[in-house]
C-alpha cells in the first residue's frame, strides 16, 4: 500500500503465492500497526504477468 506521495506504507503479502485468486484485506494500518487517516491510497500488485495499481479510499 502507498500513500498518495507514493511513500510505501504496508506490504501486505510479499513473495510468490502460487496460481488462483488469492483474498488479501488492509485493515488501514501501517507496517507500524498505526492506524492511517482518510485518504487516498494505491495498491500494487506486481507478478510475473506485469503490475497493476489500485486506488483505494480510505474512511474513518
Amino acid at each position: 500500500m502507498y500513500d498518495v506521495h507514493g511513500e510505501l506504507v504496508r506490504v501486505l503479502v510479499d513473495g510468490w503465492s502460487g496460481v488462483g485468486v488469492i483474498p488479501v484485506q488492509w485493515d488501514g494500518r501501517n507496517a507500524a500497526g498505526a492506524r492511517l487517516g482518510s485518504g487516498i491510497y494505491y495498491a500494487r500488485l506486481n507478478a510475473a504477468a506485469g503490475a497493476l495499481t489500485r486506488k483505494v479510499i480510505r474512511l474513518n
